[in-house]
């Protein structure tokens, strides 16, 4: 999936409630591929190079990333076995993962 076709997945996906009261600026970087930055708000997301990301979240592939951020993933698994990582900001892992939820609002 090329990069923009992702960026707009992950549109499609993003519920901004669960961003309520935050103005966050991530990374979604995936191997060797230029990271996907984005502002996560409660009045949507946007996808920019020119963000300064707050925190970046790693992924070994495109399919753990939408895994996880689609909600059928285990991120804690992905975790442990390196196929899931931060760059020290793990409590935004939570937003993160509530931003994307399958049915959320």
């Amino acid at each position: 999936m090329e990069q923009n076709q992702l960026a707009q997945e992950l549109q499609a996906r993003y519920r901004g409630a669960a961003a309520t009261g935050h103005d966050l600026h991530v990374a979604f970087a995936i191997a060797d591929r230029p990271p996907l930055v984005c502002r996560m708000r409660e009045s949507g997301i946007v996808f920019d190079t020119g963000f300064k990301p707050e925190a970046t979240f790693y992924f070994d592939s495109e399919d753990t990333l939408l895994s996880i951020l689609g909600g059928g993933g285990d991120f804690v698994r992905a975790f442990m076995r390196g196929a899931f990582r931060s760059d020290g900001h793990i409590t935004l892992t939570f937003i993160l993962l509530m931003a994307f939820q399958a049915g959320g609002t």
